[in-house]
């Protein structure tokens, strides 16, 4: 558990997770509208060298942005707008899971994705974020296995 208390505090926690992720993760971020989910997902691509935090922004309405530089990948999606199982079944998102291959990094970080943990293969790294005061974020980190 951790207390950020500003948008680049919480940026530099996600630069700093990125950098001890496995090759191949699985991110379900947690959290209320305005949690700062988005934020760390800034600061994890930055991170992984794919994307500065300014060029992340939420994919409410695509459903899905993709980062990549070579040997590195970084998928941001948001399951705000997917309300139910069978929505989530029809995305064809089953490719996403699949482990990227020898030498090569992949990261999945879903926002809302806590509506489908069940459809997802584990092992995934819960991130639950809240919102204690309008200037401070706390986050604890759950491993599902």
């Amino acid at each position: 558990m951790a207390d950020y208390h500003s948008p680049e505090d919480l940026q530099a926690a996600g630069r700093a997770l990125a950098a001890s992720l496995p090759d191949f993760a699985i991110l379900v971020l947690v959290g209320e509208l305005g949690a700062g989910k988005t934020t760390l997902a800034q600061g994890l691509a930055a991170g992984l060298g794919v994307a500065s935090e300014f060029e992340v922004a939420s994919p409410t309405y695509t459903l899905i942005h993709e980062y990549h530089r070579p040997g590195v990948s970084f998928y941001h999606l948001d399951l705000y707008r997917v309300e139910t199982t069978q929505q989530f079944a029809t995305l064809g998102l089953e490719d996403l899971f699949v482990p990227p291959p020898p030498g090569s990094k992949k990261v999945i970080a879903i926002e809302w994705g806590e509506r489908l943990e069940s459809y997802l293969p584990k092992p995934y790294l819960r991130l639950e974020l809240s919102a204690p005061t309008p200037t401070s974020r706390h986050l604890q980190l759950i491993a599902k296995r």
